[in-house]
């Protein structure tokens, strides 16, 4: 899959939010286009292991589940914890995306598979920037061959994309944007929302208006068939203009 978006001198695509829905068709269209048929749960591991070629591994990446993974773009080390919280220096193969033990129950399948999409997101956006033997951009300092994401980005996309930011929140903002459109395409989610929603409050959006409990049961079934968490529902429909 590639990417034909302006590119900064050192190799960060220049994108706004509205091309993020554009970038999960795309994606989806090549790896999955069974899930643009209609409201479904995107594979999302599948594709990064059998489509991507990426590997999929969990290890303790913090003390405290202040990262929720990561992912490498050249063979390099990162200082982790065994399974008895130890530090250890671990050696990570190029392409490879690891996941925080605490993300590996099934309660936490949701934001699992959302960490997975952030990652691959990363992958698709930021390896012409991160890659250390692409010289075809200048690169004005030497970046680090992985990005571990910290659980305070993840799902937390924002609709805002103007402001001073640092090419790091730039990368994060990027990431979660293109993580929550192909979890959620806008193909599938808008209309079957917008369905469920009109049932159930006679309206095409939810507003401050709409009784707290019907809220609760539109963002808790959409969640439930695109196995995502109510928080990613939330930011989704807020940035589909869904819910106010």
């Amino acid at each position: 899959m590639k990417l034909r978006y302006p590119q900064k001198d050192n190799g960060m695509y220049i994108i706004s939010r509205y091309d993020f829905d554009a970038i999960a068709r795309q994606f989806l269209s090549e790896y999955a286009p069974g899930v643009l048929a209609g409201a479904k749960p995107v594979s999302i591991g599948d594709i990064a292991e059998e489509h991507l070629g990426l590997t999929l591994k969990y290890q303790n990446l913090s003390p405290d589940g202040e990262v929720s993974g990561l992912i490498s773009f050249g063979d390099t080390e990162y200082d982790c914890y065994d399974n008895m919280f130890r530090p250890i220096k671990l050696e990570i193969a190029d392409g490879t995306i690891l996941i925080d033990y605490s993300l590996s129950k099934q309660i936490t399948y949701p934001r699992r598979r959302f960490t997975i999409a952030h990652e691959v997101s990363h992958r698709l956006l930021h390896r012409s920037y991160r890659s250390q033997t692409n010289r075809h951009f200048s690169f004005r300092r030497k970046q680090d061959t992985l990005i571990a994401c910290r659980a305070v980005n993840i799902e937390q996309a924002n609709t805002k994309s103007d402001g001073k930011w640092t090419d790091h929140q730039w990368e994060e903002w990027q990431a979660d944007s293109l993580a929550a459109s192909i979890l959620m395409p806008i193909d599938t989610i808008k209309p079957f929302a917008t369905e469920i929603i009109y049932a159930r409050s006679g309206k095409t959006y939810l507003n401050s208006a709409t009784d707290r409990i019907i809220r609760q049961e539109i963002i808790k079934k959409i969640a439930n068939v695109f196995y995502v968490s109510h928080r990613a529902v939330e930011i989704r429909m807020k940035q589909l203009l869904l819910m106010q």
